[in-house]
C-alpha cells in the first residue's frame, strides 16, 4: 500500500509540472491598457469614454422616412380615371398616379385600392394620356407627350428615395430620406425605346444623318433632346411639309 501511495503522489508532481509549462507567463508578451481604454471598455456612458480621451463606435438609428402625398403622387387630388383594360374593356372612376411603385390608385367611397398595371392597356388621367408597355419582365407606365406615324415622345414618372448627407458623430440631429420625384424622357422609334439623354442615338433613330434640313434646324434652335420640349419641337419640324 505504502509503494501504492507512494507511486500516486510521484505522477501528481509531475502532472502538476506538466501543467505550470503549459500555463506561460504572458507578462512579457503584453502592455496594459491606457486609461482611456479602460474607461472606454469599463463605463456604460459612451460619453464618458469619450471625455476620457477613448474612441467609442455607435451604431446610427435608421434614417426616418419622409414620405408626402405631393412627392408620392404625380398629383395628389383625385381626378376623373379612365383605364382601357388589356380586354378592351373601359372604366371611368376617380383615380390618381401614384409614383414610388407606379400604381394607379382608385377610389371607391372610403375605400381606395389599386389596380394592377398587368390588366392597364392605356389610361387617361385628367389631361394626360398613358399607356403601359413591357420593359423586360416589368410593365412600365409611360406618359405620351407627343406621337406621330413613326415616334413617340414617352415620360417615365417615378420616385425616388434620397439619401441624408453623412454626419460627423457630434451631429444628434435626425437622419431623413426624403422622397424625390423624378421623370426620365424617352423616345420610341420604330420599335425601339431609347433615353433622350443619349443625344447621338436619338439624332440616329431620327436620321438626322440623312436630313439635313432638319438637321440644320436642330443645330440653328440648338435644341436639346434631354427637354422634352425640345424633342417635340424637332419632330414637329420633320413632319411639318415644307
Amino acid at each position: 500500500m505504502r509503494t501504492l501511495l507512494f507511486l500516486i503522489c510521484i505522477c501528481l508532481t509531475f502532472s502538476l509540472a506538466a501543467q505550470e509549462k503549459e500555463n506561460l507567463d504572458l507578462r512579457e508578451e503584453v502592455r496594459p491598457n491606457s486609461r482611456a481604454t479602460n474607461d472606454m471598455f469599463n463605463r456604460q456612458d459612451a460619453s464618458a469614454a469619450l471625455q476620457s480621451g477613448g474612441t467609442f463606435y455607435a451604431s446610427a438609428p435608421p434614417a426616418t422616412l419622409e414620405l408626402t402625398p405631393e412627392t408620392a403622387y404625380l398629383r395628389p387630388e383625385w381626378e376623373e380615371l379612365v383605364i382601357r383594360t388589356t380586354t378592351n374593356e373601359t372604366a371611368t372612376v376617380q383615380g390618381r398616379y401614384r409614383l414610388i411603385d407606379q400604381k394607379f390608385e382608385i377610389k371607391d367611397g372610403e375605400d381606395i385600392y389599386e389596380i394592377y398595371t398587368t390588366m392597364v392597356r392605356e389610361a387617361q388621367l385628367g389631361d394626360d394620356y398613358f399607356v403601359v408597355q413591357s420593359e423586360g419582365a416589368e410593365m412600365v407606365i409611360y406618359q405620351v407627350l407627343y406621337r406621330d406615324t413613326d415616334n413617340q415622345v414617352l415620360i417615365k414618372h417615378t420616385a425616388e428615395w434620397q439619401d441624408p448627407p453623412q454626419k460627423n458623430m457630434f451631429d444628434t440631429s435626425e437622419a431623413v430620406r426624403k422622397l424625390k420625384k423624378r421623370q426620365i424622357t424617352y423616345l420610341a422609334s420604330n420599335g425601339r425605346l431609347i433615353r433622350a439623354d443619349k443625344k447621338k442615338d436619338v439624332l440616329a433613330a431620327l436620321d438626322l444623318g440623312q436630313n439635313q434640313a432638319a438637321y440644320a434646324y436642330f443645330k440653328k434652335n440648338r435644341l436639346n433632346p434631354k427637354d422634352e420640349q425640345d424633342l417635340i419641337q424637332l419632330l414637329t419640324y420633320i413632319n411639318s411639309p415644307r
